[in-house]
């Protein structure tokens, strides 16, 4: 693990002092005693380990002359399923424990091929043109925060062009994010600043509730499909060469990815989500309607987008 900044500000999907347990069982290559831990105790095996999380994979023509960039790789779950396909995978996280366990977890796997970095984007030292694929699920959102612009949305457009640099001609971004205007933030769901209905608010309105709940701006910022579109094309992208699919029930855990623009797709999944639900049966009418199709896939929960350079 090479370690290119000196902020470290620990954040994960369960507490630290976990992850300190963790660290410990894998550091001592307990890692029999290291996997029971994280199935019995965190109960987070798929979300670390699982195949499934990574199919966006599938959408991406890759081989072992592939080299590869994962940003904000988490605990590992794409890099360790990418590494297998390809030549080269480097990956970074913001969290050095989290790097770290990307180290064990290298250890443990024998992948000599995947290369560990505690670093943002701006610290990376790598040349133009490198990357065929490059990763970001759950990072764009986050951009934001970097504070570098007044503006949030110019972090993140800026932090895209630097990407997009970095990637190969032809090579592709993936990118995993939350859709704006999905459905389930007016039931349940809260915005990236854990706050409800932020998200549907104009951004004015978002940050000044933010800031009365808070104390600090809202800078997470999210769009609908248009609005990644023209953030993509800000930052220099060929929106034409960009596919969206639909990632359900989340980019983070996809059991489907339809095709934004396929609506014989769209028609299929309704079809086998609601097979054997007999009172909606009643209403196949509705789901199979060729306008409430084009309607409801803008309202999904979130997004697997692929942008072409």
């Amino acid at each position: 693990m090479q370690s290119l900044i000196s902020k470290d500000t620990y954040w994960g999907e369960f507490d630290e002092d976990k992850m300190d347990h963790l660290l410990f069982l894998y550091k001592t290559e307990k890692f029999e005693e290291g996997r029971e831990y994280i199935d019995k105790a965190l109960k987070r095996t798929d979300f670390i380990f699982g195949k499934a999380r990574s199919d966006f994979l599938y959408a991406v023509s890759l081989n072992k002359e592939s080299v590869c960039l994962d940003i904000g790789c988490g605990l590992g779950v794409h890099t360790f399923n990418m590494a297998p396909l390809v030549k080269e995978v480097h990956s970074c996280d913001l969290s050095k424990k989290r790097v770290q366990f990307c180290e064990y977890r290298k250890t443990e796997s024998k992948q000599e091929n995947v290369f560990l970095y505690h670093s943002d984007i701006g610290h990376l030292n790598f040349k133009e043109n490198t990357f065929d694929f490059i990763v970001m699920n759950g990072v764009v959102e986050w951009l934001g925060e970097q504070h570098i612009y007044l503006d949030p949305r110019m972090d993140q457009i800026e932090t895209l062009k630097k990407v997009r640099s970095l990637l190969k001609p032809g090579g592709v971004l993936y990118i995993g994010i939350e859709n704006r205007y999905a459905l389930t933030y007016l039931h349940n769901a809260k915005d990236h600043n854990r706050l409800k209905y932020t998200t549907f608010m104009p951004r004015f309105l978002a940050d000044w509730v933010t800031r009365q709940k808070l104390g600090k701006p809202y800078r997470t910022y999210t769009y609908s499909k248009w609005g990644y579109e023209k953030l993509l094309q800000d930052a220099g992208f060929n929106i034409s060469l960009a596919k969206f699919y639909v990632a359900h029930p989340g980019y983070n855990m996809p059991q489907y990815l339809i095709d934004v623009d396929d609506i014989g797709s769209f028609k299929f999944f309704f079809s086998m989500i609601l097979s054997g639900k007999r009172f909606l049966s009643h209403f196949r009418w509705i789901y199979e309607n060729t306008v409430f199709i084009k309607i409801a896939r803008y309202f999904f929960y979130s997004y697997a987008i692929f942008a072409k350079k």
